[in-house]
């Protein structure tokens, strides 16, 4: 289970994150359908009837319009 193995996940989560990082979000978003926004320095993705942020260079993802993040087991 995801909660019983938390630090074999994270490795993998951080290693995704460099990997985001290094992309071009202009490419990203037009690739997926997803909307970049300078301005703020995020794409926003529709997923699972929910809109999120995603905050590029970081990755940190907030639903849209707030500073609440997702619930995550890991």
């Amino acid at each position: 289970m995801i909660g019983e193995d938390k630090e074999t996940y994270k490795t993998a989560f951080e290693y995704a994150i460099r990997y985001f990082a290094e992309k071009d979000p202009l490419k990203m978003s037009e690739n997926s359908g997803a909307i970049f926004d300078p301005k703020q320095s995020s794409i926003r993705i529709k997923s699972l009837g929910q809109v999120f942020d995603v905050k590029y260079p970081e990755g940190k993802i907030v639903f849209n319009g707030s500073k609440y993040m997702p619930a995550w087991n890991w």
